[in-house]
C-alpha cells in the first residue's frame, strides 16, 4: 500500500501576484504595479492585469514582448543600468494559498 498525500483531493494551491510595488533589481527604479502589466500581451496572450503565462517557468511578470510594447508606449522607461536588452529586472511575487474544492470528495490521496 502507499503512502498517504498530506493534502486531501479537495485542496488545490492557487498562485497569484502578491499586492504591493515593484523594483527593477538593477537600477532600482520603482512602480506601484508592474507598467508592462496594464497590456494585453501579444506573445501568449495574456489578459490586461494578469501575469504572463510562462510554461517553462521563469521569475518575470512580463514576457519580453509585453516590455517593449509597454516601453514604445511610454509605460516604461529602458534600464538605465547595463543590459542587453534595455528592459528592467522585476522579480515577480507571488503568493500561494490553499483552496477547498466545493463538492469534491474529501479523503486522502494515496501515492502508488
Amino acid at each position: 500500500m502507499g503512502q498517504s498525500h498530506p493534502l486531501s483531493s479537495n485542496r488545490v494551491v492557487q498562485r497569484r501576484l502578491a499586492p504591493g510595488p515593484v523594483q527593477c533589481l538593477r537600477c532600482a527604479a520603482e512602480w506601484p504595479t508592474d507598467p508592462a502589466l496594464s497590456l494585453a500581451c501579444p506573445r501568449c496572450l495574456a489578459v490586461a492585469g494578469e501575469p504572463c503565462r510562462r510554461p517553462l517557468g521563469g521569475n518575470e511578470n512580463a514576457c519580453i514582448a509585453r516590455d517593449v510594447l509597454a516601453m514604445q508606449g511610454g509605460w516604461l522607461s529602458r534600464c538605465e543600468a547595463l543590459t542587453w536588452d534595455g528592459r528592467h529586472s522585476k522579480p515577480l511575487p507571488l503568493a500561494c494559498e490553499i483552496v477547498h474544492r466545493a463538492g469534491a470528495a474529501g479523503g486522502q490521496v494515496s501515492a502508488p
